[in-house]
């Protein structure tokens, strides 16, 4: 979980998906889906940015980590579907400005986190 970065929105959530790719790339993870409720965010990175977009730089960082030698890739998802996420992005607003890993789910994330493990595999 990440707080305190960001002037806006779309930068937080590009920040947020660096951030993720790199969290899952230094723990040792070879196969890893970033998903984002950000559809702004999703394409930026997807399409050719404007050489002057003012998120250049972490929009280019993103394209140098997704490059490494992995499996990564980044999915658009419904902000329905981002429970986990939404909780987790209201939690952050109580805490100190950094970067924080949650490596055991409290007990309140344990239901959202099985309700969007179910949308995920719904078809």
């Amino acid at each position: 979980m990440h707080n305190g970065v960001g002037k806006d929105s779309l930068e937080a959530e590009l920040w947020a998906v660096l951030l993720g790719l790199k969290e899952g790339w230094d723990l040792g993870y070879r196969k890893v889906i970033a998903e984002s409720d950000a559809l702004e965010a999703m394409h930026l990175v997807s399409v050719n940015t404007p050489p002057l977009h003012q998120y250049l730089n972490i929009i280019d960082e993103i394209h140098s980590i997704l490059g490494k030698d992995w499996q990564a890739s980044l999915c658009h998802i419904n902000r329905e579907g981002n429970e986990v996420a939404n909780y987790l992005a209201k939690y952050a607003l109580s805490c100190w400005p950094g970067f924080y890993r949650i490596s055991t789910p409290p007990p309140e994330l344990v239901d959202l986190l099985s309700a969007d493990c179910n949308n995920l595999y719904q078809v």
